[in-house]
């Protein structure tokens, strides 16, 4: 049986395309809900990225 799976881009696969189904990330990734990790940890990132580093 083939599960056929969309890329979002060339340049970052996504976990299910980097690790078969037995693997023991895959199984943790298919526990966890993206979720927890969104609301704890969202107020460290911005939708606008970060400023440029000042170069001396």
């Amino acid at each position: 049986m083939s599960v056929k799976v969309q890329q979002i881009s060339f340049l970052m696969p996504t976990l299910v395309e980097q690790c078969g189904p037995r693997q023991p990330l895959r199984k943790l990734a298919d526990k966890l809900s993206r979720q927890t990790f969104e609301e704890p940890f969202g107020e460290f990132y911005s939708e606008e990225g970060s400023p440029p580093n000042a170069s001396a």
